[in-house]
């Protein structure tokens, strides 16, 4: 229906503003007709009420309205209300709108089309069930009788039946025109009726049917129970009901269906109680009876439970088999019996070498069931028969055949003895072929490594094959194959078989290299990857000395370097654990030249006048650079020095040099000896080196004896060594150091390990060995030069006596003759040294002149003084001897003295100062004689590059010079230069170590001798010295 809005409509001539006239399409059900219509031609049936009737007629609500309503029949004879299309179920249009509704007169219900169909909503109810007709069944009934049937004629438009009893004691079964009724043993009489239903309601109840509860029936207190069973052909069963009520009895058996059984065969009693069965045969076994008890007004029947056993006599069905053959402590083998008969026992025998019964416990199990288990039996079981009794509720026994056997295989097992071998990582290992207690064994294996296991071959069978296994780890591994043999197809306990592998060790060497001086000891310690390696070495050196093959876990060897090239040391480290050996590491040591110094006290320029053993040069010392001291006494690597270091002046790690100075006249092998030493530590006046030292500085060649400070020990002297890098001294400036004093002093040593520029001075002029003393007037000696072997020169003569030879230096002068005493000259030494003192003489004329001094000798021997008789000239290693006097008139000429001796060596191994020259006589009363000569001190140069263009001397000083009659003194020595440096540049003869001339007056005394200059050099050479210099390349 289509409503389309026109114009306002008029309701009972009165417009209404609410109504909207509406163009209504309106269409027919079966959508074959349609009909459009104005509203406004609708007639609208207005009642008092409010009812609406919507039709073509405007007549009230008929058949063929569309909308009926009405709010109050009350004012009406005709209940009006909406209605719906409505049409025959011939007429429903097939597929209309979704959701349309209708009311079917066909079926009188309600319907909608939806999803396709249509379906009811409700339908009207027509009539109610007809009257119900008359009920038939039993009018007479039995208390506790069940299922009595009660039926009613088919009640038309009945949809179901409601059946009502007005007695007590019955349940009805049933809502059909057919039921069944259960009458309680309590049940009382009653009228049974019943009326039909539907959903117009209820029909008309029928007539009151009467049933009547007429007695009691019987009531079985005890139902029959199974008897015991007998067994086949022998024994009686019975079976006996307890009942009330009861008049007479039945007894029936059940085989298929039930059936009365009558007293014959094996039946008695069979109406009474008590049925009784004789000797039943086995037929009969399982057969079920009841008992019929009849009363007065029904019967009752007993459950029919109650069973008749027959057994029979064990019998074996089945005989015991062998089961599989299982392996050596493996598997579950059973043996099982199969028999019939009542109430069977087992009891499992077996035989090994007689028949016995078997218990539960160990590898059985069952033992006294059908089924006997053997869990695990051992090959010891091997062949066990078995057999099983079987007893019964009936007699006899039955026992198996006792065939059945147990077959177990032994288990193989491993033989090979040892299950291991050891290698080295790297190395093959040994073939192992594997054996075993059973023969036609097999062996299958696989392989599981530790960590860094490799090479190994992971699994296999029969033999492990030879491989070459090797480890990355560096503790010990294991290759562990895990081995299983196999026989008759049981497999034995898998065994291992371990193969060790031990690592190679490696060996850290810390540090991996070390660069040291020369007398400085190493210190690599040496360090593995692997735990308890040991470490051996071997060793290659090149221009350095002192290291030796050796063992241990570190390398402490002291090195030396007497090259100015730095030289190596190469230690072929090898580490060996647990037998193995890995590969070689070098550890190079660079050794540099020990003349050259570590650097330590940093680079100097020397601007003003220094003296090394009182100043201090270097940055942040607190003490003289060069500071030295008295020794007392040696040890292998000690000295005790005659005071205690202050703070700061000796420190572990610095250079020293040892040097004996001078010895004496009877002990002086050892002088000229020195060695470079490093200290390891100080303690009090207590000085512990780092290594030993390697020469000795006593009495005897190979001692330390009688050292100290005093004339008749062995004078011995530590001093420090700086260390620079760098050394300039500026022009105009001088170096220096202390003069001998009797116990040390004399030495300037300077070190750098870079360059030494000397534009200044370096001067060690007359700093070594004390000039003779002078002669006091004609009755005191003039003394002998002082020199390495002592103070004890030959001495001049006087007025009283001649000249004495010294033990150690020149023969001193002759004396003088005074009438007719004359004394002839002293005689000189063998032994080289310093000049001897010139003589004196006493007169009361008024000329007279004593000796003059000899020279003192060294690199060169020393002259002779002038005098009445001229001093001799000293030689090598030999003094000169003096000359004699002479007397003319009263003139009295004393001799002079002769000269020193030349010792030492020129390529300054041993090194020492200079001699003394001799003191000149005294005369005429207390006129003097003059003071020798001082010797020339000791200098050390050492670096690596030397530039000289200043003066570095060691000269001798000259002899002093008397007034009046006198004679002159003679010169000192030259002094010792050492020089070694890998580049020199000497200059030009401002190097020397010259002997200082003889005084002057009435005789001249002797010239010092020159002293020794040795230039030790590795790249190059350039320049002069005065005298010349012992020169050598070296490595």
């Amino acid at each position: 229906m289509k409503i389309s809005k026109s114009k306002k409509a008029l309701v009972g001539g009165v417009l209404n503003p609410f109504i909207t006239s509406y163009l209504i399409t309106l269409f027919t059900l079966n959508a074959t007709l349609s009909l459009s219509i104005c509203l406004s031609v609708f007639t609208f049936n207005c009642y008092a009420q409010g009812g609406v009737a919507i039709n073509t007629t405007g007549s009230a609500a008929d058949n063929s309205a569309m909308l009926d309503v009405q709010s109050d029949t009350s004012s009406s004879s005709t209940s009006q209300g909406i209605l719906i299309p409505r049409m025959r179920t011939a007429n429903r249009p097939v597929s209309p709108t979704e959701g349309l509704q209708i009311y079917n007169t066909t079926t009188h219900c309600f319907e909608f089309f939806a999803n396709g169909v249509w379906q009811t909503i409700t339908c009207s109810c027509i009539n109610a069930p007809a009257a119900a007709g008359n009920i038939s069944g039993s009018a007479t009934v039995c208390p506790g009788q069940i299922a009595v049937l009660y039926s009613v004629p088919v009640i038309a438009r009945a949809t179901s039946y409601t059946w009502t009893y007005s007695g007590s004691g019955a349940v009805i079964v049933g809502s059909t025109n057919s039921v069944i009724v259960y009458f309680s043993g309590s049940a009382t009489s009653g009228n049974l009726t019943v009326m039909g239903t539907n959903a117009c309601g209820n029909g008309t109840v029928s007539a009151d049917y009467a049933i009547a509860v007429n007695s009691t029936a019987p009531t079985i207190t005890e139902q029959p129970a199974n008897p015991a069973a007998v067994c086949l052909g022998t024994g009686t069963a019975s079976f006996t009901v307890t009942a009330t009520g009861g008049l007479t009895y039945q007894w029936q058996e059940y085989i298929s269906t039930w059936n009365n059984v009558a007293n014959a065969g094996v039946y008695s009693n069979v109406t009474t109680a008590t049925l009784t069965i004789t000797n039943p045969p086995l037929s009969m076994n399982g057969y079920k009876y009841r008992c019929v008890v009849n009363g007065t007004c029904t019967s009752t029947i007993s459950d029919g439970l109650a069973t008749l056993t027959i057994n029979t006599a064990p019998e074996i069905t089945s005989q015991p088999t062998s089961p599989a053959t299982v392996c050596n402590g493996t598997g579950t083998p059973s043996f099982t019996v199969s028999a019939s008969g009542a109430g069977l026992t087992y009891q499992w025998q077996e035989y090994t070498s007689s028949w016995s019964n078997v218990s539960n416990g160990g590898v059985y199990s069952g033992a006294t069931s059908a089924t006997l288990t053997i869990t695990n039996p051992t090959s010891g079981m091997n062949g066990y028969k078995y057999k099983c009794i079987v007893s019964g509720t009936c007699s006899p026994s039955a026992t198996s055949d006792g065939s059945a056997t147990l077959s177990v295989n032994p288990t193989p097992t491993v033989n090979n003895t040892p299950l291991s071998q050891t290698i080295c990582s790297g190395a093959n290992t040994s073939l192992v072929t594997l054996t075993s207690d059973i023969g036609g064994t097999t062996f299958d294996w696989t392989a599981s490594e530790t960590s860094g296991i490799l090479g190994f071959t992971s699994s296999g069978s029969g033999t492990i094959p030879v491989q070459t296994i090797s480890t990355t780890a560096t503790t010990t591994g294991t290759v562990t194959y895990s081995i299983t043999p196999t026989a008759n197809s049981c497999s034995g306990t898998a065994v291992n078989y371990v193969t060790t592998v031990n690592p190679l060790p490696n060996v850290i060497a810390t540090p991996s290299s070390q660069t040291i001086l020369g007398n400085s000891s190493t210190g690599i310690s040496l360090s593995s990857g692997v735990s308890g390696a040991t470490y051996v070495w071997a060793v290659s050196q090149s221009g350095a000395a002192g290291a030796t093959a050796g063992s241990g876990n570190s390398i402490t060897q002291t090195l030396t370097n007497s090259n100015i090239a730095a030289g190596t040391v190469t230690y072929t480290v090898t580490a060996t654990a647990s037998g193995c050996s890995g590969s070689t590491t070098n550890v190079v040591i660079t050794v540099n030249s020990s003349l050259l110094g570590s650097g330590s006290d940093g680079a100097v320029v020397i601007s003003s006048t220094k003296n090394m053993n009182t100043d201090i040069i270097a940055s942040g010392r607190t003490c003289a650079d060069a500071i030295n001291y008295s020794v007392t006494g040696l040890t292998s690597n000690t000295a005790t020095l005659s005071t205690t270091p202050n703070a700061g002046c000796l420190s572990a790690g610095d250079e020293v040099i040892l040097i004996n100075l001078q010895g004496t006249s009877t002990n002086n092998i050892n002088v000229g000896n020195l060695e470079a030493l490093r200290i390891q530590s100080i303690s009090g006046a207590v000085i512990t080196f780092a290594s030993n030292k390697t020469k000795y500085y006593g009495d005897g060649a190979s001692d330390d004896l009688n050292i100290g400070t005093a004339t008749t020990n062995q004078r011995v002297m530590l001093q420090r060594i700086p260390n620079y890098t760098n050394v300039t001294i500026n022009s105009g400036i001088t170096l220096t150091a202390n003069p001998w004093d009797g116990t040390k002093g004399g030495l300037l040593y300077l070190k750098a390990n870079g360059t030494i520029t000397n534009n200044g001075t370096i001067n060690m002029n007359s700093n070594g060995y004390a000039g003779g003393t002078a002669g006091l007037g004609h009755s005191t000696t003039a003394g002998g030069g002082e020199s390495f072997c002592g103070t004890n020169a030959g001495k001049g003569g006087t007025y009283f006596s001649a000249g004495t030879a010294g033990t150690c230096g020149g023969g001193g002068g002759g004396g003088a003759n005074r009438s007719s005493n004359t004394f002839g000259g002293g005689s000189g030494s063998s032994t080289g040294g310093a000049g001897g003192g010139g003589g004196c003489v006493f007169s009361d004329c008024d000329y007279e002149t004593a000796g003059a001094g000899g020279g003192g000798g060294y690199g060169t021997a020393g002259f002779g003084g002038g005098g009445s008789g001229t001093g001799n000239n000293g030689g090598t290693n030999t003094s000169g001897t003096g000359g004699s006097s002479s007397y003319s008139g009263c003139y009295d000429y004393g001799g002079g003295g002769g000269g020193g001796g030349s010792y030492g060596n020129t390529s300054l191994s041993s090194i020492y100062f200079g001699s003394g020259g001799a003191g000149s006589g005294g005369s005429h009363d207390a006129e003097s004689g003059a003071i020798g000569g001082k010797g020339g001190g000791i200098i050390f140069i050492a670096a690596n590059s030397f530039s000289n263009s200043g003066n570095v001397n060691s000269n001798g000083a000259n002899g002093a010079s008397t007034a009046a009659s006198g004679a002159g003194a003679g010169g000192g020595a030259g002094g010792s230069i050492y020089i070694t440096n890998n580049t020199v540049s000497l200059g030009s003869n401002i190097i020397t170590t010259t002997g200082g001339s003889g005084g002057s007056n009435s005789y001249t005394g002797g010239a010092g001798g020159n002293g020794r200059i040795a230039v030790y050099y590795h790249t190059s050479i350039s320049g002069t010295t005065n005298p010349s210099a012992y020169t050598l390349q070296i490595p």
